[in-house]
C-alpha cells in the first residue's frame, strides 16, 4: 500500500460525503460516514513515515533470512554461542519481528481504505446520489481489483523465477545445495500451493518459505472486505461492530495459541528444531510447535486484528482531537515506550529460539506461546506501539525517525520493497551459484565463515540486500511490462469487439 493511493482515497472521501449530503434521506448515513473527517486524521498521522517503516520491516526480515543461511554454515552449538555473544547477531535473530509489523500495517491500511469508503457509499434506496457504482459491494470490488493489480503480477513473476531460475535437482555442489535448501528445499513437492496462495499451510515444507506471509496477507485481503459487508456498513454502529469483532479475534488468537502449545506437548526450554541432540520424535514435536504458532493464518489473526483496531482508532474523531493536544501525544508516546521496554525485557532478552531458562515467567510453553511468541499479544502491542509512535510523532526521537523514513532514499525504497522481499533469497542463491561455478564447489560464504563467522554474516547480508535490490528493480520492471502488455492487449480486444458490434 503506497502513500499516494492512500492520499487519493482520503481526498475522495470528503467529495463522496458532499455528494450525499444534499439528500435528507441520507442523514443517518452521513452521520455514520462523518465520524471523522478523513482530511483531519490524515493531517495528524504521517503516512509517508509508515511507508518508510514498511521498508525497515522488510530490511529486518532480510537480516533474519540472511542469518538462517549463515546458521547452516556453522555447527549449531557454535552458532548459538555466537548469537548469545554478539549483539548484532542477536538482534538479527529477531528480525522476523518485521513480519508482525507488516501484518499490523496490512490491517491498518485495509481499514483505512475500506471502512470510510463503504460508509460513504451506503445511502438509502431511492436516493438521487445512489448509482450502480456507489455501493458497499462496488467498494469491495474496486478494492479487490486494486489488490489483484498490485500484488498478483509481481507474485506470479517471482514464482516463475523460483520455478525456472533455481536448480531444484539434488545434483548441485554441496555449498549451492545448502543455500538452496535454506529456502527452496521442498519446491518440487509444494510449489503448486504457492499458486493457490496456501503455502503457509505447510510452513517449513513450503517452497520459498518467505512467501508464507504473503499468503497470509492475500487471505486477509480476500476475507476482510466480506467480513465488513457482513457487519452491515449501511446501518448505525458499523464501526462499533467491526471494533468488537477485531477485539474478539485478538483475544481468540491468544486462547488458540495457548491451546495449540498445550496440544504440541513441548516442555521448556524450547529446543531448536534442528538441534542434533533431538531424535526424530523430538524434532517432530518442535517443528509442529513452531509451525502451528508461526506460519498458520489463525496464529496471525492477532497481528491483523491489531492493525484493524489501530486503523479504527486513527479514524475516530474524538481520539484524533485528543491526540492533537501536546500532553496527550506525549502520554501516548510514554505508553508506547513502556510497551516497547516491556517487550524488550520479556522477549528480546530471551535466549535464542525462546529458550528462556533465566526467566521464570516463561517456564510454561503455553504462556510463552500465548503471550510472547510471534503473533502473540506482546508482539502485536509492540508492533502497534512502533506504528503509532512513528505515525504520530510522539516525541523528538520519533520525529527524527519519521523524518529519516520520509527521506528520498526511503521513498524510493518503498516503491520496490515488495519486489525486494519477493526476490532477495533468489538473488542470494544466484550469487552463490555464480561463485560456486566460477571458483569451485566450496562456495564463497562457507570459506568466509571458517575464517571470520561474524564478518561472513555481514558479507551474506550485504549480498542479500544489494542483490535483492538489483534483482528487485529488474523484477519490478518485468512485472510492470507484463501488466502493461496485458492491459494494452485487453484494450485492443475491447476495441475490436466494439467495432464488430458497431457493424
Amino acid at each position: 500500500m503506497d502513500t499516494k493511493s492512500i492520499a487519493k482515497d482520503v481526498q475522495a472521501y470528503p467529495i463522496n460525503l458532499t455528494a450525499i449530503s444534499s439528500n435528507p434521506e441520507t442523514s443517518e448515513q452521513l452521520k455514520i460516514a462523518t465520524k471523522v473527517p478523513a482530511e483531519d486524521a490524515s493531517s495528524l498521522y504521517d503516512f509517508a513515515a509508515l511507508d518508510g517503516l514498511r521498508v525497515v520491516a522488510c530490511l529486518s526480515v532480510i537480516c533474519f533470512h540472511s542469518l538462517l543461511y549463515w546458521g547452516t554454515l556453522l555447527e549449531i552449538d557454535e552458532g548459538e554461542m555466537l548469537l548469545n555473544k554478539v549483539l548484532a547477531l542477536r538482534l538479527a535473530s529477531f528480525g522476523n519481528a518485521g513480519v508482525d509489523i507488516f501484518l499490523v500495517l496490512t490491517g491498518l491500511w485495509a481499514t483505512w481504505q475500506l471502512v470510510p469508503a463503504m460508509e460513504a457509499a451506503c445511502v438509502p434506496k431511492g436516493s438521487a446520489a445512489k448509482t450502480g457504482k456507489n455501493s458497499a459491494w462496488s467498494t469491495v470490488k474496486e478494492y479487490y481489483r486494486k489488490r489483484v493489480v498490485r500484488v498478483l503480477p509481481a507474485y506470479a513473476t517471482a514464482l516463475a523465477l523460483v520455478a525456472f531460475g533455481v536448480n531444484h535437482n539434488k545434483d548441485a555442489p554441496a555449498a549451492l545445495q545448502r543455500n538452496h535448501d535454506t529456502v527452496f528445499e521442498y519446491c518440487l513437492e509444494s510449489l503448486p500451493l504457492n499458486f493457490v496462495l496456501m503455502n503457509n499451510l505447510i510452513g517449513f515444507g513450503g517452497c520459498g518459505v518467505h512467501f508464507w506471509s504473503l499468503s497470509i496477507q492475500l487471505q486477509f485481503y480476500l476475507a476482510f472486505p466480506l467480513l465488513l459487508l457482513w457487519a452491515a456498513p449501511d446501518t448505525s454502529g458499523f464501526r462499533k461492530r467491526v471494533t468488537q469483532g477485531a477485539v474478539a479475534a485478538f483475544v481468540f488468537t491468544a486462547g488458540l495459541r495457548w491451546g495449540a502449545a498445550h496440544a504440541a506437548g513441548v516442555k521448556m526450554p524450547l529446543p531448536p528444531y534442528a538441534h542434533p541432540d533431538l531424535g526424530p520424535a523430538g524434532t517432530d514435536v518442535a517443528v509442529r510447535y513452531y509451525h502451528t504458532l508461526y506460519f498458520t493464518a489463525p496464529s496471525r489473526i492477532g497481528n491483523l486484528a491489531t492493525g484493524v483496531i489501530l486503523g479504527l482508532f486513527m479514524l475516530n474523531s474524538k481520539a484524533t482531537a485528543v491526540l492533537r493536544r501536546r500532553s496527550a501525544s506525549f502520554a501516548a508516546g510514554l505508553l508506547c515506550t513502556a510497551i516497547l521496554v516491556a517487550f524488550s525485557v520479556l522477549v528480546l532478552n530471551a535466549k535464542v529460539y525462546g529458550q528462556m531458562k533465566e526467566q521464570r515467567l516463561w517456564n510454561h510453553p503455553q504462556a510463552f506461546a500465548a503471550l510472547a511468541y510471534h503473533g502473540s499479544p506482546l508482539f502485536c502491542l509492540a508492533a502497534a506501539a512502533v506504528v503509532l509512535t512513528i505515525g504520530l510523532h510522539t516525541g523528538p526521537l520519533s520525529t527524527l525517525f519519521s523524518a529519516i523514513l520520509c527521506s528520498k532514499l526511503f521513498k524510493h525504497l518503498a516503491k520496490v520493497t515488495y519486489d525486494v522481499y519477493l526476490v532477495h533469497m533468489i538473488a542470494l542463491y544466484w550469487f552463490e551459484a555464480f561463485k560456486v561455478h566460477k571458483f569451485g564447489s566450496e562456495g564463497t560464504f562457507a570459506a568466509a565463515v571458517a575464517v571470520n563467522p561474524v564478518g561472513a554474516y555481514g558479507a551474506i547480508l550485504v549480498v542479500t540486500c544489494l542483490g535483492g535490490y538489483v534483482v528487485g528493480l529488474m523484477h519490478n520492471k518485468m512485472h510492470h511490462m507484463i501488466l502493461k502488455s496485458r492491459l494494452d492487449f485487453s484494450r485492443v480486444l475491447r476495441n475490436v469487439i466494439k467495432s464488430r458490434k458497431a457493424r
